[in-house]
C-alpha cells in the first residue's frame, strides 16, 4: 500500500501543476497569442467549471467504471490537454482544452481522495482550524506582524482539507462517501472560483482590511460547522 500511496501522491502533485504552470507562464503565452492578461481568469473559470461538473458527476463515473479506469481516462484527458496547450495557436482553442482539463482534473481528484478516504487514516482538523484562526487574527495587528500571519494561515489551513476528505466515509459512511466527496470537492472549486475575485472586488472598493476580516469569519463558520458536525454524529452514534 506504501508504493501505491505514492503513486497517489505524484496524481495530486500533477493535478496541481496546471493551475500553478498557467499563472507563471501566461505572461509569455498571452504575448504569443495576443491575449489580454485578464483571459487567465476565463481560462481558469473554464477549468472551474469542468472541475465542478465531473466531481458532481465523479459518484456514477466511479460505480460503473471503478477508480483504476476513472483515474487513466482523467490522467490521459488532462495530459492531452495540456499538450495542447504547448500548440494552441489562439485563445479560444486554449478555452477548448480547459474544458478536458477541467473534466479530467475534477474527476480524479474526487476519485483519488475518496480512495485515500476509505483506505487510510487521517486526523482530526481542531488543531489546524485554530492556527488559522490564529493566522487570521495576526493579519488584522500592524504590517511586521502579517508575514507571520500569513505563514500561520498555511501552516494551519493546510492540513484542514485533507482531514475533512478523509473524514468523509467516518461521517457519511461508506457507501456514500464518493457521492458525498464529490459535492465537497466541487463546493471547494466553487469557492475558491468566485471567493477571491469576490473578496478582492469588494475589497478593492474599501479597504484591503476587508480581507483578513473576511478570512477570519470564515475560519469561525468552518470550525463552528465541524464541531457541530461532530456533534450530531456522536448523537446519533449514542442513539445507535
Amino acid at each position: 500500500m506504501t508504493a501505491l500511496l505514492v503513486i497517489i501522491y505524484v496524481a495530486f502533485i500533477s493535478l496541481g501543476l496546471p493551475d500553478s504552470l498557467l499563472g507563471a507562464a501566461w505572461p509569455v503565452m498571452r504575448a504569443d497569442l495576443s491575449a489580454p492578461l485578464a483571459a487567465a481568469g476565463i481560462l481558469s473559470m473554464i477549468v472551474s467549471f469542468g472541475t465542478i461538473v465531473s466531481s458532481l458527476m465523479s459518484n456514477r463515473l466511479v460505480r460503473r467504471f471503478g477508480t483504476g479506469r476513472i483515474t487513466v481516462v482523467s490522467v490521459f484527458m488532462t495530459a492531452a490537454a495540456l499538450l495542447g496547450f504547448s500548440f494552441a495557436p489562439s485563445l479560444w482553442v486554449l478555452c477548448l482544452l480547459a474544458v478536458p482539463l477541467g473534466l479530467g482534473a475534477g474527476s480524479i481528484d474526487a476519485a483519488l481522495n475518496n480512495f485515500v478516504a476509505l483506505h487510510y487514516s487521517a486526523r482530526q482538523i481542531r488543531l489546524g482550524g485554530l492556527v488559522m484562526l490564529a493566522g487570521a487574527v495576526l493579519l488584522l495587528l500592524p504590517v511586521q506582524f502579517a508575514l507571520p500571519g500569513l505563514l500561520l494561515l498555511g501552516v494551519g489551513g493546510g492540513p484542514i482539507y485533507p482531514c475533512m476528505i478523509h473524514e468523509t466515509p467516518r461521517r457519511f459512511g461508506r457507501d456514500a462517501s464518493q457521492a458525498a466527496m464529490g459535492l465537497q470537492m466541487a463546493v471547494a472549486y466553487v469557492g475558491s472560483t468566485f471567493l477571491p475575485p469576490l473578496l478582492g472586488a469588494i475589497a478593492g472598493a474599501t479597504t484591503l482590511l476587508l480581507i483578513p476580516v473576511a478570512l477570519l469569519c470564515l475560519t469561525v463558520v468552518m470550525f463552528v460547522c465541524s464541531e457541530l458536525v461532530e456533534r450530531f454524529i456522536c448523537r446519533d452514534a449514542r442513539r445507535a
